[in-house]
């Protein structure tokens, strides 16, 4: 029987910049003063097992990200989840925790992911009200095909297909020049997208900039669906 931990936590503005390798760390020392007994990797460099379903960009916050942590010893939920919130700085917080019961290799976290579900708020680029700004959406949405020319890991352009990741797009305020839109993205094949290349993909096809993507962008992940367990 596999005494694998996994766990919902949340992100908040106090570590929105922080990177995904410096979270890993964090949780890897929260996990340490929290002495829980985390089970190691096999080889010369043993790590702690420990995954998450999907990288935290920086900049980015969220209320419900997914984790999972092999322990070498039984550990109830209830005590994981209260001797992980003592051992976590403010802005990282433990939602809820579960023991997976799975015999022999517990399946992919990462695998079981379906969609995102993500809210953006940023400046306008053009001067629109809300419904003149979920028309041109709509209408750019309406294409079976959306390619913008992306640098893949290697460093070379290629173009990449966007719009079988974008289930929706709502507009649900546009006030003094900002916006405010709930972005439902999906994850294909173990692949997802970012919320800025969509809209740099919306500025793109409409031939113009319609969202400002300066540093004041802010998107938080406000929902990870899994498959059903």
């Amino acid at each position: 029987m596999s005494n694998t931990i996994e766990f919902k936590f949340s992100r908040g503005e106090s570590l929105r910049f922080l990177s995904h390798l410096d979270q890993q760390r964090v949780f890897q020392r929260a996990l340490r003063r929290a002495e829980m007994p985390v089970a190691n990797t096999q080889g010369f460099n043993p790590r702690p097992i420990l995954t998450f379903a999907l990288a935290m960009p920086v900049g980015m916050t969220s209320l419900e990200e997914y984790g999972r942590v092999g322990l070498t010893a039984d550990v109830s939920p209830e005590v994981f989840l209260n001797k992980m919130n003592k051992s976590l700085p403010s802005g990282l917080r433990i939602e809820s925790a579960k023991k997976l019961e799975v015999e022999g290799k517990v399946p992919s976290l990462t695998a079981s992911i379906t969609d995102c579900l993500y809210r953006v708020q940023g400046a306008l680029a053009i001067h629109s009200d809300e419904t003149q700004l979920a028309d041109i959406v709509n209408n750019i949405l309406e294409r079976e095909s959306l390619i913008i020319p992306k640098r893949n890991k290697r460093g070379k352009m290629i173009e990449k297909e966007v719009r079988p990741f974008i289930d929706q797009i709502e507009i649900l305020e546009v006030k003094d020049g900002r916006y405010l839109l709930d972005m439902h993205l999906a994850y294909i094949s173990q692949e997802s997208i970012k919320p800025e290349l969509v809209l740099e993909t919306l500025n793109q096809t409409w031939g113009s900039a319609i969202f400002d993507l300066d540093p004041g962008l802010k998107i938080q992940r406000k929902k990870m669906n899994l498959k059903k367990s």
